[in-house]
């Protein structure tokens, strides 16, 4: 029976589940005799879990002025937390709780040592597992388990990685110390550099990069490399994290190259860095970057806290007669009141003073974003005011339904016209600027749908 918790932070959820239905030897009444072994590295090369962020770029296409911020789109990220195990199992998971032991059994044995010796295929190498296993065939006393050796993984404060994310540019060129680079091999290729992981966007212009806090790093944007819009602002994002995934320092930068190549230097760190990276702008175009070409972060965490925490947006619909109204609200866990832009029909982004009203008839398309004071973005809310259901014959025994793509709307289903009504367990397909769902006919009983209002956050 598999659970549905993770071992991560406790073993009592994991080995509890279905009552420890997944592991329960407590019943057993075979005689046999077990042993439980597993294994703790020094240095704990395991994953016991892996942190999930969603971060926000905005839309480089969008841009035209670098002092106007224009909705974004969201990009995920995942942060692999080393913890204690034998390189594959984490050990929380390893060990069973002593009530679902069969009778008998020994207490669980740790055994912990250096990475190789500990290694999960190769604990059975282990001199001491051996001793252990011989101990117990020959049904003599075991030897003593070895002290847990405490783990020296890096403490909160020391920097582990180093996180850059530069929105508004499509490829990048990387270099490290020693002449690594990402130069291309071919339109969808690019060499790799050691402790260095770079992920493109493709066709969003986004390049994301994680490279371990030892390298030293220069990342280049090139003229002939900016984007076919013709080089927007771009937003280059440099946060330090812990081994935990803990941030340590954010950075931000935007601005606009305008035609001019730029650069910005990521130096190794081990402690947080209130300076780093350098960024400059070769506004001159004569090859240097001169101390006078140098760009200032636009928020900075300095030495104080950081905050990666995006603010989140609500939205919600009311009618007044035949007049809808929108209503936007932002919170956030460190800003009070987080600045909240949003667009109609994909015009200029303007400051939400209060409430929009939309008279009888008038169908737009409105998108909105909030705004952190470290420059965090919420989700992009996308709503259509008031979007229009559609119907279309399908091959087989099936309809198509079709709408303009609205957050605020959710599609429900009854049986009878006067209810109830449900949300719609049909599958719902995003495809760009409308949704759409596919609901068989026939045998089953005629459905009624409907688009109906609802709060959204995002």
């Amino acid at each position: 029976i598999a659970s549905p918790d993770t071992p991560s932070s406790t073993n009592d959820l994991f080995h509890n589940y279905e009552g420890g239905a997944q592991d329960n030897w407590s019943a057993d009444s075979t005689g046999i005799s077990y042993l439980h072994i597993c294994g703790q590295q020094m240095n704990p090369d395991g994953t016991i879990a892996k942190n999930t962020t969603t971060r926000v770029i905005a839309h480089a296409e969008a841009i035209e002025n670098p002092e106007i911020d224009y909705p974004p789109y969201e990009k995920y990220s995942f942060v692999q937390v080393k913890g204690a195990g034998d390189g594959a199992v984490p050990l929380l998971s390893a060990q069973r709780l002593s009530q679902f032991l069969a009778p008998g059994t020994p207490p669980v044995r740790t055994i912990s040592g250096a990475n190789n010796a500990i290694k999960h295929n190769l604990l059975m190498g282990n001199p001491n597992v051996l001793e252990t296993i011989d101990k117990f065939l020959a049904n003599q006393p075991l030897p003593p388990v070895p002290a847990a050796l405490t783990s020296p993984l890096l403490v909160s404060g020391t920097v582990a990685k180093q996180r850059i994310t530069i929105a508004g540019w499509s490829y990048v060129h990387v270099v490290d110390s020693v002449g690594n680079d990402n130069a291309k091999i071919s339109d969808m290729a690019a060499n790799a550099i050691p402790n260095v992981a770079i992920t493109y966007g493709g066709s969003a212009p986004w390049v994301d990069i994680s490279a371990e806090s030892t390298v030293d790093l220069t990342i280049s944007g090139m003229v002939a490399d900016q984007p076919p819009e013709g080089g927007p602002p771009i937003q280059i994002t440099v946060i330090q994290l812990a081994s935990d995934g803990t941030a340590l320092s954010l950075r931000r930068y935007q601005f606009n190259p305008a035609g001019h190549a730029w650069q910005a230097h990521i130096s190794p760190a081990s402690t947080p860095s209130v300076t780093d990276p350098m960024v400059d702008v070769d506004m001159n175009d004569n090859g240097t970057y001169d101390v006078g070409e140098q760009i200032p972060p636009s928020q900075t965490s300095g030495s104080g806290a950081v905050d990666t925490t995006a603010p989140a947006l609500g939205l919600t619909l009311s009618t007044i007669g035949d007049v809808i109204v929108i209503n936007l609200a932002a919170t956030d866990n460190v800003t009070a009141d987080p600045h909240i832009r949003y667009s109609i029909n994909d015009g200029t982004a303007q400051n939400y003073t209060g409430p929009l009203s939309f008279a009888a008839g008038q169908n737009v398309v409105v998108k909105a974003f909030a705004k952190d004071d470290m420059g965090n973005t919420s989700g992009l809310v996308t709503t259509n005011v008031r979007p229009v259901l559609s119907a279309s014959n399908q091959a087989g025994s099936a309809i198509g339904l079709a709408w303009p793509v609205a957050d605020a709307y959710v599609l429900e289903e009854s049986v009878d016209l006067l209810g109830p009504w449900t949300p719609s367990s049909a599958q719902i397909n995003n495809n760009g600027d409308t949704e759409s769902a596919t609901v068989p006919i026939g045998t089953t009983p005629k459905k009624f749908f409907r688009l109906r209002s609802q709060a959204v956050t995002k």
